[in-house]
């Protein structure tokens, strides 16, 4: 007897279906991977642009510079004022000093110092005495202006020319107090070998203490 044929069962390739399947999870985790991919730098860009975790934009950084601004004031020096030594109306405004012009320059600046210091304490106890708006003078301080310088002699060029070379002596020998005097030079009618000095100095002080 022969049994029944029994027929074949038909199966479908499980192989196929299951490569099928891979292939759509790994795509499904290719997108996924790409999506954080993309949100992640979205953050990152946010970030950069200044904004805050959260949302909140982050407030500006603002760079303030404070300037001080000093005012200087400059106290100016009280102005002075330069001008002719001369009490009005009288002589007492110079110095009459007398020297012996024909000796050497030792001797000559020890004559000219001496009776200039001694017409100094003259003009100093008249200042003091009478209220005179003038500073004291010194020797060391004092600056002449106008010299007028007479030389005796036989005639008038010998006098004139006695009493200039005297000066230009005097002038070497005291340059602080003589070196920008103004010299007239004039003879002297008398025969000798002096020579009469005329000096009148100028002083320096505040102007308002000129204004008499």
């Amino acid at each position: 007897m022969t049994s029944p044929r029994r027929g074949r069962r038909s199966r479908s390739p499980v192989g196929e279906d299951e490569t099928v399947g891979l292939a759509g999870w790994m795509y499904t985790d290719l997108l996924l991977g790409l999506a954080v991919v993309f949100l992640g730098s979205i953050a990152f860009a946010i970030s950069a642009t200044g904004e805050r975790e959260g949302g909140e934009a982050a407030a500006p950084t603002t760079s303030t510079t404070s300037t001080t601004s000093t005012t200087t004031t400059t106290t100016l020096p009280p102005e002075e004022c330069t001008r002719l030594y001369a009490v009005p109306q009288t002589d007492a405004g110079r110095f009459r000093v007398s020297v012996l012009a024909r000796t050497g320059d030792e001797q000559l600046a020890e004559q000219f110092q001496e009776e200039v210091e001694a017409q100094i304490e003259v003009q100093n106890e008249r200042i003091e005495r009478e209220g005179i708006a003038f500073p004291r003078f010194s020797f060391e301080d004092l600056e002449v202006s106008i010299v007028i310088a007479s030389g005796e002699g036989l005639d008038t060029n010998s006098g004139v020319q006695l009493a200039r070379s005297t000066m230009e002596r005097l002038q070497e020998l005291f340059p602080e107090q003589l070196g920008v005097s103004a010299v007239r030079a004039q003879w002297n009618s008398r025969n000798g070998s002096s020579v009469e000095i005329e000096l009148f100095p100028s002083v320096t002080d505040l102007c308002q203490n000129f204004d008499l």
